[in-house]
């Protein structure tokens, strides 16, 4: 588990700082670049239920 912390540090900053409207668009641009960060459990349960279904 290698999580760069000053990723997350900065993430915080930066959501603080936002206008509140903003931050739903703000989360929704890191989803896809978090995913990608912490390749996950998540990743492979919805693999294997793609696989089955």
């Amino acid at each position: 588990m290698s999580v760069n912390p000053s990723f997350s540090v900065k993430k915080r900053i930066l959501v603080k700082d936002l206008p509140s409207h903003a931050i739903p668009e703000f989360q929704k641009s890191l989803s896809k670049e978090a995913r990608i960060l912490s390749a996950t459990a998540t990743d492979e349960v919805e693999a294997k239920e793609y696989k089955e279904a």
